[in-house]
């Protein structure tokens, strides 16, 4: 019996031309989407940190007011930013407003338990810095409401709670993000090869 030779075929041109002209269209529209949201990404963050800036500018020169309005268009921007609500409670308790400072301080716990890996990962030498702020605006709004004779409602997080929170973030990016320095060769002694 002779063995029948498949013939191997090859692709045909007018199918294969318009496969591989499609395929570079579609990879060419993704990176231009890709790059897009990331400009749009990085755009958004810029407009955060101008506001979180003009902000801590209006807070430092007292006019409380306007630090108020430039940290809750913070917030328009980036509704889960910690460092807008700590601010912004920050300020309330500047204005004599601890109710005001509290509620921010309990957005912050909710957009700490809700934060993204991504979020997390940015910036990552900031927060400690956040975490010391916000045990500085909390102990100031407890004593805001000290002095003025009431008590913090009992169903509100403590520091503690919420300092926790901020060390498990700490010990994540010290684990997980940052990442381990290698050991450095001693001076003056090679490596035999």
């Amino acid at each position: 019996m002779k063995e029948i030779k498949k013939k191997k075929s090859k692709p045909d041109p007018q199918i294969l031309i318009p496969v591989i002209v499609g395929a570079v269209c579609v990879l060419m529209v993704a990176a231009v989407i890709i790059f897009m949201t990331r400009e749009a990404y990085k755009k958004e963050i810029d407009r955060l940190q101008k506001k979180l800036e003009l902000g801590d500018k209006y807070l430092e020169s007292g006019d409380y007011e306007k630090a108020e309005l430039a940290f809750q268009e913070a917030l328009k921007i980036d509704e889960k930013s910690p460092d807008a609500t700590i601010k912004l409670a920050d300020t309330y308790n500047k204005m004599k407003k601890p109710e005001k400072a509290l509620k921010m301080l309990e957005q912050t716990n909710k957009n700490l338990e809700n934060m993204s890996v991504a979020q997390l990962n940015s910036n990552p030498d900031g927060w400690k810095s956040k975490m010391d702020m916000y045990e500085t605006v909390y102990k100031q709004t407890e004593q805001l409401y000290q002095n003025s004779g009431n008590q913090m409602p009992a169903d509100t997080d403590t520091s503690e709670d919420v300092i926790n929170i901020f060390n498990d973030i700490h010990i994540y990016i010290n684990d997980y993000v940052t990442p381990t320095p290698k050991p450095s060769e001693k001076p003056g002694k090679k490596e035999d090869k």
